[in-house]
């Protein structure tokens, strides 16, 4: 894990130096090395707490979940508490800003901030060693074991046969759906907690605190710089929620969790080797193809209605006034918009069998599409290509002060529909992989 997060540094710091030269743009003395130095140790913190977590409880999504909600949590708090006086200091103790609190890439390596991020990292892969050595892994598939032979013996038994084969059922895959809801439930959770909590209820009341420190802000800030988030016055409640939550947050949030299920949907089923048990039971593939995608409709529309309620909270608690129709529209838009992405990851899932092809295509395509919307932004010559990006389908009409798109609702439904169409096609025709 270090390596490969290692050989990312490398090659970031590498196109960090060559763009530049490439480009003809002098860069001054910005020190590059020193902050790809902080950002190599802080990824290898959110990789050790997954590594620690995962060893601890065996348990691949609370891994994910937990890790990703780490990072997410520092980043934000260390952007939001400096802007409270009586917080700032509290920044401090946060990884996040061990990586660029005290700016590297004009101040250079800070030797203090290198020590705090090694020596959390011992100390998080001393708690994966620790957790790997001492955790039963047998005891599960013991039990179960022990459980099958019990059962067994008492079907040998006439009397007690009919009794012992109602309580313990068939193999039946009637709940596919609720299988596969349940393996990314872990993420769902800490994602949720995340949007509903600091990227919804925390912001009204952090905007009526702030509420003249933005107006002020607000004049100096270039317009251009604000329409590569999305847009939006930070000088108004509206806009304040579409910069800090609307324009990557919840994107991220729901396209996290939906790529997640998508990918791991068809993918998952044939890495772990369970394609072909859940194909030897009387069910089309297309029916297999359907249920994962409940799952996945399903979890989407569950971040998408913590976000919902995050937001609508916030507006209450901070006296914001903001129409809940509207807050209701912009959440529907995001929802649809991580739907899309997730119907994309279960589609190369269908038609490549592979979690990592399908991972690596839809984070491509959603940056992608986020560095396309940005750069239209702000590059007034190609202002009529913005219907390109997804996502000025879904902030261009600016939901949270206009309300609903329909052209936009229709756009995500249209692919999200040939995205499900293509996976249906595709896993019906693919030879696939049982060992």
């Amino acid at each position: 894990m270090s390596v490969l997060v290692a050989s990312g540094a490398v090659l970031t710091l590498g196109g960090s130096y060559l763009a530049p030269a490439i480009l003809n743009v002098n860069i001054g003395a910005s020190n590059l090395l020193a902050v790809s130095l902080h950002l190599l140790f802080n990824a290898v913190i959110w990789g050790a707490i997954a590594t620690a977590v995962g060893a601890a409880s065996g348990n691949r999504s609370l891994a994910v979940a937990v890790s990703t909600g780490a990072m997410v949590v520092s980043y934000f708090l260390v952007g939001l508490l400096p802007l409270v006086n009586s917080l700032a200091d509290l920044a401090k103790v946060l990884p996040w800003y061990w990586f660029d609190g005290h700016d590297p890439l004009n101040n250079g390596i800070n030797l203090t901030y290198l020590t705090l991020q090694a020596g959390l990292i011992v100390i998080l892969f001393g708690v994966a060693w620790w957790g790997i050595e001492t955790r039963d892994r047998s005891s599960s598939t013991g039990t179960h074991n022990m459980m099958v032979n019990i059962v067994d013996r008492l079907r040998r038994d006439e009397h007690a046969a009919r009794l012992v084969n109602r309580l313990s059922g068939s193999a039946r895959v009637g709940s596919i759906w609720a299988k596969t809801a349940a393996e990314g439930k872990a993420l769902v959770l800490v994602v949720g907690f995340v949007m509903f909590t600091l990227m919804g209820l925390m912001m009204g009341p952090m905007y009526t605190a702030m509420e003249d420190t933005l107006a002020s802000l607000a004049a100096d800030l270039p317009e251009n710089l604000l329409a590569i988030f999305g847009g939006g016055d930070i000088s108004t409640p509206q806009g304040w929620y579409q910069v800090e939550t609307f324009s990557l947050m919840a994107p991220i949030a729901v396209a996290l969790v939906a790529s997640a299920v998508g990918a791991r949907a068809l993918g998952g089923e044939e890495h772990a080797r369970t394609m072909g048990l859940l194909l030897a039971n009387p069910l089309t593939r297309r029916r297999v193809v359907l249920e994962k995608l409940v799952a996945l409709a399903a979890h989407t529309t569950t971040v998408g209605i913590i976000i919902f309620a995050g937001v609508a909270g916030g507006s209450l608690l901070g006296q914001l006034d903001m129409s809940i129709a509207h807050i209701g529209a912009a959440s529907l838009q995001v929802t649809l918009l991580g739907l899309m992405f997730g119907t994309l990851a279960l589609a190369i899932g269908a038609a490549t069998g592979s979690v990592h092809g399908a991972t690596i295509g839809t984070i491509g395509a959603f940056s992608a599409a986020y560095a396309i919307n940005s750069i239209l932004a702000v590059a007034q010559n190609l202002e009529g290509w913005k219907w390109l990006s997804p996502f000025h389908w879904y902030l261009g009409n600016n939901p949270l002060n206009n309300g609903l798109d329909w052209v936009s609702v229709s756009l995500f439904t249209g692919f999200s529909t040939v995205f499900v169409v293509a996976a249906i096609v595709l896993f019906d025709r693919r030879d696939l992989r049982h060992g």
